[in-house]
């Protein structure tokens, strides 16, 4: 039954505005409030800048990063335009289980996503269209939430992205993009946040990617739970196959 999906996996539960970081892993594990200041939503003018308290604990985490191929080995793309789903590469795949398994589960820990999706178009990375996008390989997804005054809904996200900072390891979360900063997990403590400068803001959604082990279910997040169930009743939730050509993420 899809109410007793997530039983037992409570070191990954966290409510929309706080964040909570695990003090075990794994099923049954105990939970532990981050502190107060992870905890307050940020509406802070300029990019995104997690509190420190949420940097602290991302940088315990370390997530090898694995890229989309170039274009040109093996593949070919009939448009310059990177958001036009024109290319055509052997490694080209629609969302593998452990991405789909994760737009479901954000979808239903914070209802004020629009959309959890990015998935069925073979595309060149916006930011290299030398490359693939991460989205065309079913590694990555956008998580959708609409602006406000012009301006990236930085109360209803930061948690978002604090929660995927937080759990980076246990998921298996390689990259966050998120208004105007991009997060990387492979980098080196103390240097994993940077601006982002990519042609693509990143203001109305936040660009997850997710390794290798996490897009296949081998990581803790997925451990004890079923395996993905295509026709299950996450499949149907709206928007959760949303064309990536719908919704250009890089």
């Amino acid at each position: 039954m899809v109410s007793r999906r997530w039983q037992g996996r409570r070191g990954l539960l966290c409510a929309a505005a706080a964040v909570m970081a695990c003090a075990g892993h794994g099923r049954g594990a105990r939970l532990r409030s981050a502190p107060p200041s992870a905890q307050r939503a940020r509406s802070a003018s300029g990019r995104w800048v997690p509190s420190p308290d949420v940097l602290r604990l991302a940088d315990r985490h370390r997530v090898p990063y694995t890229g989309a191929p170039r274009v040109g080995d093996g593949g070919r793309c009939a448009s310059r335009d990177p958001f036009v789903c024109s290319c055509t590469h052997p490694a080209c795949s629609r969302g593998l289980p452990g991405t789909l398994e994760l737009a479901a589960d954000l979808r239903r820990r914070f209802p004020q996503l629009r959309s959890a999706g990015g998935f069925d178009c073979c595309r060149q990375n916006t930011a290299d269209p030398g490359e693939l996008s991460v989205h065309s390989i079913g590694r990555a997804l956008d998580l959708g939430l609409p602006r406000v005054a012009g301006e990236a809904d930085r109360v209803h996200g930061d948690p978002i992205a604090a929660w995927l900072l937080v759990h980076a390891e246990e998921v298996g979360v390689q990259l966050v993009i998120w208004d105007r900063s991009v997060w990387q997990a492979s980098r080196r403590p103390g240097e994993r946040l940077r601006a982002y400068t990519g042609p693509v803001p990143h203001t109305d959604h936040l660009h997850v990617e997710l390794s290798l082990d996490g897009a296949r279910r081998r990581t803790r997040y997925f451990a004890g739970a079923p395996a993905w169930n295509a026709k299950g009743p996450e499949s149907s939730a709206p928007d959760a196959h949303r064309s990536v050509c719908e919704a250009p993420a890089e």
